[in-house]
């Protein structure tokens, strides 16, 4: 990417993307009770 970004600067408007991934990904992580009032209150709310 950043030779393509070298090779024609004008096509390019931010910065290139940061595409490395973390070595561990969590699909549900565990939540604490005060991560769920919160989501519970920013419901009520909205």
């Amino acid at each position: 990417m950043k030779g393509l970004k070298a090779a024609h600067p004008e096509r390019w408007s931010r910065e290139i993307r940061n595409w490395t991934l973390d070595n561990e990904v969590w699909l549900n992580p565990e939540r604490t009770q005060t991560e769920i009032n919160e989501e519970k209150d920013s419901m009520k709310k909205g």
